[in-house]
């Protein structure tokens, strides 16, 4: 199980070994078309079960080297495929294929810009049209936006938010020719930063009113 593999290297191994990746996901999402998962994967114990499923949690949440990164930071976009075609494959014949989608949408959402800036980097934008799963477009969309995190925040209201929105939909444009997909995804997250937008105006305007007294 996960004290096998050590943690130096893992995020690395994680990384390239599709088979080590799917057993994380085997901790974390139950098995769905009702059969046995291997041996090694079983743990009796309740109470180590549920440990176990809190570190793999923990560790699919931590991990953030895109499959194909190179020495120099690029993404080989064909290894990038390899690993998601037998990730994917290996998921399914131990009946995780959503739980799957989900763990590697939230796992492409930590994927780097491109030399100009564009998020995300071309290699994950073929990627997600290559793969084309709402499962992965809907966990890669929550993924990115949790990344920003707490906002600490004064009674400027949401222009904060209205430029973040304005830069993603930006990307998405800069996408939408050559991968449609992504460039979907991408909007999603400029739509919901207009939302934050407007409830942090609400918020700001009802802050101002009360301190005013008007």
């Amino acid at each position: 199980v996960l004290d096998k593999y050590g943690t130096p290297n893992l995020e690395r191994q994680m990384s390239e070994s599709p088979a080590l990746f799917v057993e994380m996901i085997s901790h974390v999402y139950r098995r769905l078309d009702g059969g046995q998962d291997p041996k090694g994967w079983q743990i009796d114990d309740e109470g180590r079960r549920k440990a176990v499923a809190s570190a793999a949690y923990h560790l699919l949440q931590q991990v953030s080297r895109i499959p194909g990164t190179q020495a120099d930071g690029s993404i080989d976009v064909d290894a990038l495929l390899r690993w998601l075609t037998e990730t994917r494959l290996l998921c399914a014949k131990v009946g995780r294929a959503e739980g799957g989608d989900l763990a590697i949408g939230e796992f492409l959402s930590k994927a780097p810009p491109d030399d100009d800036g564009t998020w995300p980097c071309e290699a994950v934008c073929k990627a997600l049209d290559t793969v084309a799963s709402q499962d992965v477009l809907r966990r890669f969309v929550v993924g990115r936006y949790n990344a920003r995190g707490v906002v600490r925040r004064s009674d400027e209201g949401g222009e904060d938010e209205r430029e973040l929105a304005a830069q993603y939909r930006s990307w998405a444009q800069r996408r939408r020719l050559d991968y449609p997909f992504a460039a979907r995804a991408i909007d999603q997250i400029a739509h919901m930063y207009d939302g934050d937008a407007k409830y942090v105006d609400a918020q700001a305007m009802l802050a101002k009113r009360l301190n005013t007294g008007a």
